[in-house]
């Protein structure tokens, strides 16, 4: 029973940890808690974190050369700051057609 108790806490602690990351689906502890599954990208606009292979959330993004990368969660926008052109190649070659960086408001 003290077994079971253990796992519910840690259970709970990293699903409140998950919430606090703003992860919408890609990363590990989301696929290990709520079975989060890969998604292929498809030719056209992309729908895929480069990184974790979650679904994107648009308001989590890296821009570079003009390129508007989206990822899954805050946990990913490090990792596509450290080589974005890494990422921009990886993702163009899925066929995705990343969205161009608006221009700058006056």
């Amino acid at each position: 029973m003290k077994v079971m108790k253990a796992c519910l806490g840690l259970a709970a602690a990293l699903t409140l940890a998950l919430a606090a990351s703003g992860c919408s689906g890609g990363c590990p502890i989301h696929r290990l808690l709520m079975g989060g599954k890969k998604v292929t990208q498809v030719p056209g606009p992309q729908t895929v974190c480069p990184v974790m292979g979650g679904a994107v959330n648009k308001k989590l993004y890296v821009d570079s050369e003009g390129k508007r990368i989206y990822v899954c969660c805050s946990g990913c926008l490090a990792t596509v700051r450290k080589d974005p052109a890494k990422y921009i190649t990886q993702l163009e070659a899925a066929g995705a057609v990343l969205d161009k960086v608006p221009p700058a408001q006056p």
